[in-house]
C-alpha cells in the first residue's frame, strides 16, 4: 500500500496505529512504552482529564478519633480505605459515612529475640494489594515482621518472621505469589506466601489459624561508596521505600540515610546498581511510572525524576517549601501528585515537567484540613507556640483517577495528632 493510501486508510480508520515515519517518531513511541498500543483519541481524553481533575477537587474531611498519624493508605473498593497507622492500627474506612472498622493485627507465632527492635511506636508504614487483589500485605503485631491477609474478609494467612532486626519500612508485591520487604536495618528480604500452605513451616506449637513463614532471600543492601554494610551501620543505612518495575523486573530501593537508590535484579536477587541522588537529605518516597518509564523520588527540598531504564537523573523540581520535605509521591497517568509536610498535596505535568499552575500563575496547590491534634504536656512544653500542619504521609488515586484520598499527621515525632480526607 502506497504511502498517501494508507495515510488517508488511517483516516477514515482512527484505531490503527499510524507507522513511524522517521527515528525521532520511532523513538517517540518507545518512550510511551505500554501505552504505544493504545488509540490516540483514547489517550489525548486521558491526558486532558488527568490534567484537569485537580483543579476541580474539593476536600471531604474524616473524623479518626484518636488515632496517631497515618503513615499508609489503600484503596480495596469503590467505597473503602484502608489505613495503616503510627500507632499500630489496622482501619479500614467507609468513605461514604466515615465508618471505620479495625483489623486485628497478625501475631508473631515466635517470641522476640534478643538484639531485635520490637518498638510499638513504629507504626504500619505500608499496605500493598497483589496483582490479583486476593491477599493485602502489611505489618504484624511486631513491625519487624510481615502480615499477610487474605481478601476480602481479611482472614490471617500467614506472618513473616525471624528476618529483619527493625522496622518494616516498605513492601511491594512482585506477582501473587512473591513480596519483597525493606526495613530500617538496611535489608531486603524476598517471601513467597505459598510457603505458608507447607507443612515445614507451620508453627506446631501455635494455636494460631494463620502460619509462620521464613523468608526465601535477603540481602544487605550496600553503601554508595559499594560495599557491604557491617551489621553494625544498618541505622545509617535504612530502606525508606521501594518500587517494582515489572517491565524491566527490576526493583528500585531508597536508601535514606545515604541518599541513594539501588536497583536490583528480581530474577538473581542481587543489587546491581547504586547512584547517588543529587537531592539525598530524607528521600523517604519513591513511586514509578512505567507509562513514562520515570522513577520519582522526594527529598527534604525536592522532587528528583530518573529514568527508570538508566538511572540517570531526568529532572529535579524544588517544593518552595522550607525544611517540611515531600513525604508522599503518586504518579496518575500525566500527574506526578507530591504531598509535603506543611499539609499542601502539588501536582506536576511530567510532559512539561512543571507544576500545574492556576489562572493568577501561582501553583495549584491542595491544603488540607486541620485534623486532630493532642494538646497533652509534650504539647504544651514544647510545641504550643507554632502552628504545625498536617504532613501528607499518603495519598492514593482510586481505580478511576477522579477520587483522590489523602491521610497524614503532625511532622514533628512528638506530637500525636492524623488528619485524613477525600478529594473528589
Amino acid at each position: 500500500m502506497e504511502k498517501k493510501q494508507w495515510k488517508r486508510f488511517v483516516r477514515l480508520h482512527p484505531k490503527w496505529p499510524v507507522p513511524p515515519n522517521s527515528v525521532v517518531q520511532y523513538l517517540q513511541q518507545r518512550s510511551l512504552g505500554s501505552r504505544k498500543a493504545q488509540c490516540g483519541r483514547q489517550l489525548y481524553k486521558e491526558s486532558f482529564s488527568n490534567r484537569r481533575i485537580p483543579y476541580l477537587l474539593e476536600e471531604k474531611e474524616y473524623s479518626l478519633g484518636e488515632v496517631n498519624k497515618v503513615f499508609a493508605s489503600q484503596w480495596i473498593s469503590d467505597h473503602a480505605v484502608v489505613m495503616g497507622t503510627k500507632c499500630n492500627k489496622l482501619i479500614v474506612l467507609y468513605i461514604w459515612n466515615g465508618k471505620m472498622v479495625c483489623v486485628p493485627m497478625i501475631s508473631s507465632t515466635i517470641p522476640t529475640e534478643d538484639g531485635l527492635i520490637a518498638d510499638e511506636g513504629s507504626g504500619i508504614h505500608a499496605i500493598s494489594l497483589n496483582p490479583s487483589q486476593t491477599c493485602i500485605a502489611t505489618g504484624a503485631d511486631n513491625p519487624n515482621n510481615l502480615g499477610v491477609y487474605a481478601m476480602p474478609d481479611f482472614d490471617p494467612l500467614c506472618v513473616g518472621e525471624a528476618c529483619h532486626r527493625d522496622w518494616i519500612f516498605d513492601l511491594k508485591w512482585l506477582d501473587d505469589e512473591f513480596i519483597v520487604t525493606g526495613s530500617r536495618d538496611g535489608t531486603i528480604a524476598l517471601w513467597s506466601v505459598a510457603d505458608c500452605f507447607q507443612s515445614d513451616h507451620a508453627s506446631s506449637a501455635s494455636t494460631s489459624k494463620h502460619k509462620s513463614i521464613r523468608p526465601r532471600c535477603h540481602r544487605h543492601v550496600t553503601s554508595s561508596a559499594g560495599h557491604f554494610l557491617h551489621e553494625d551501620d544498618h541505622l545509617l543505612q535504612k530502606v525508606r521505600a521501594l518500587e517494582f518495575n515489572s517491565n524491566r523486573k527490576e526493583l528500585a530501593s531508597v536508601v535514606v540515610s545515604s541518599g541513594c537508590i539501588c536497583f536490583w535484579d528480581v530474577c538473581q536477587f542481587r543489587e546491581v546498581q547504586c547512584r547517588k541522588l543529587h537531592h539525598g537529605r530524607e528521600n523517604v518516597c519513591l513511586a514509578l511510572s512505567n507509562s513514562y518509564s520515570l522513577y520519582a523520588v522526594g527529598s527534604q527540598s525536592h522532587i528528583t525524576l530518573l529514568d527508570s531504564r538508566r538511572g540517570k537523573t531526568v529532572c529535579s523540581l524544588g517544593i518552595q517549601e522550607e525544611c517540611s520535605g515531600v513525604r508522599s509521591v503518586n504518579f496518575q497517568g500525566d500527574i506526578l501528585s507530591a504531598g509535603t509536610g506543611m499539609g499542601a498535596i502539588k501536582f506536576i505535568d511530567v510532559r512539561k515537567m512543571q507544576y500545574l499552575r492556576k489562572e493568577s500563575g501561582d501553583f495549584l496547590c491542595l491544603q488540607v484540613g486541620d485534623g486532630w491534634l493532642s494538646r497533652d504536656d509534650i504539647y504544651y512544653s514544647f510545641f504550643a507556640e507554632y502552628a504545625y500542619p498536617n504532613a501528607i504521609y499518603t495519598h492514593c488515586f482510586d481505580d478511576s483517577g477522579t477520587r483522590l484520598f489523602a491521610a497524614g499527621g503532625p511532622l514533628p515525632t512528638g506530637l500525636t495528632g492524623n488528619y485524613a480526607g477525600l478529594f473528589q
